[in-house]
């Protein structure tokens, strides 16, 4: 229900409104009305009583035309009873917050089964079988998915944590494009890196640096005809202390009145093809939201439909970091798939490698075998990885070994972690690009 106003005796609107308002809503009712004493139109809302004391959410527009609260000419608006609106509002707020529940439970009962599916997968990569390049492109594609999804929602309500470290982008390029090896083999079509000989070194999260590019790889790759040729081109401007990588392809192009929105959130281009439309609409966004936390820019480029696209990532270069060396490392894992996967991926680089299946085995393993660097989920099934964590903390002789969480949850403040004793923190499903840069941090 609405209705307007009839203007009031000037000295009567503010008492006719703190009169209507509830006790407890005056003193907020009296900062807006001194908000609108310089005539700049607004609405307040506030909880009026009546007769019988029963309240309702009321909302005014208003405008004071004058200089001060007491000064006004005609009409001073409309009100009207929104108190179904904030039910509303409460409602829809309500079901948000169920989808985002659920999201997150969907997304960590996924993400452990991808951690055993993507080791098993990455170990038998070099065995020629067309069943395990079925896996690869599969796992990479789920894996894919699942990462977007839950960075969307972390982006959108502003609680994405970069856990930074010093990264070589040729290194990581390489194995975003080795996760693409499968699905570009099964379209017949050609990945080229040109990249100069001495790494880029970024401080940057592996993970979420990893998924950046393996979104723009992906959408080339799909985006173009079978038989073609998708190019990345890393240029570092030494000057300048950034780096460019360009990820070009050959395929259908973006129409000029796309161009400037293909990183909004479910942006489509409305000429594309059913193929194209394919997948959750989010992954340009993701990418946009991952490169400006990273202090970045990503910027678009196309003359139009059939000319082929370029994307451009321009990141801050760092110093190199010191080599590292073989470590000795202590595997906690309940699921005894991922931990045999783990193991056999970090043994094949390498380290000494030496598995627990619960928390209690760790802390027991940790005083015996003394690591230098604990892998450690978080969801045991005896003990919390936190305690288990400061239990190794608290037993550990100096230097004190290296924790990294492992999580399938993917939300994980860095602070708390930090505050736990941890070094670093893992999403699964975790590659051996992410283990390594975790370790070697």
């Amino acid at each position: 229900m609405r209705w307007v106003s009839r203007a009031p005796s000037p000295r009567a609107l503010p008492q006719r409104w703190l009169g209507r308002a509830r006790a407890s809503d005056r003193a907020a009712l009296r900062t807006a009305l001194r908000g609108l004493a310089h005539g700049a139109p607004g609405t307040i809302e506030y909880r009026g009583v009546d007769g019988h004391g029963s309240s309702r959410w009321i909302a005014e527009d208003t405008q004071l035309a004058g200089r001060s609260i007491s000064s006004l000419h005609g009409p001073h608006g409309g009100s009207g009873d929104i108190a179904g609106c904030r039910r509303t509002v409460r409602e829809l707020q309500e079901t948000n917050r169920r989808k985002d529940e659920f999201l997150a439970v969907l997304m960590h009962e996924l993400r452990t089964p991808l951690q055993s599916l993507r080791a098993a997968s990455e170990a038998l990569a070099d065995s020629g079988s067309a069943q395990a390049a079925v896996i690869a492109r599969q796992v990479q594609h789920l894996s894919r998915l699942v990462d977007d999804l839950g960075e969307s929602t972390r982006l959108t309500h502003r609680k994405a944590h970069l856990r930074l470290q010093t990264v070589g982008l040729c290194s990581l390029l390489r194995d975003a494009i080795g996760d693409l090896d499968a699905e570009a083999e099964a379209r017949r079509q050609t990945l080229e890196l040109i990249a100069p000989p001495a790494e880029c070194w970024v401080l940057a999260d592996p993970a979420r640096l990893t998924q950046v590019f393996n979104n723009l790889l992906h959408n080339a790759a799909k985006f173009s005809a079978a038989d073609g040729r998708v190019r990345v081109t890393v240029e570092p401007a030494e000057a300048a202390q950034e780096v460019t990588v360009s990820v070009c392809d050959e395929g259908i192009g973006i129409a000029a009145e796309a161009l400037g929105s293909v990183f909004e959130m479910f942006a489509q281009d409305g000429t594309a093809t059913a193929r194209v439309r394919e997948g959750l609409g989010i992954g340009l966004a993701v990418v946009r939201g991952l490169v400006e936390l990273h202090g970045g820019r990503v910027v678009a480029h196309s003359e139009g439909p059939g000319t082929g696209s370029r994307f451009e990532v321009t990141l801050p270069l760092v110093a190199a970091p010191a080599e590292a060396a073989a470590r000795r490392i202590l595997v906690v894992e309940d699921n005894a798939d991922v931990a045999a996967g783990l193991q056999q991926l970090l043994e094949q680089e390498g380290h000494a490698v030496a598995v627990a299946p619960d928390g209690r085995s760790a802390l027991q393993q940790s005083a015996r075998w003394r690591p230098d660097t604990v892998i450690l989920d978080l969801e045991l099934p005896d003990l919390d990885g936190r305690e288990v964590a400061r239990g190794i903390r608290r037993g550990a002789a100096r230097p004190r070994p290296r924790l990294i969480a492992l999580s399938g949850s993917g939300e994980l403040d860095p602070r708390a972690m930090r505050a736990a004793g941890f070094d670093h923190c893992l999403i699964k499903p975790a590659g051996l690009a992410e283990l390594t840069a975790a370790i070697c941090a």
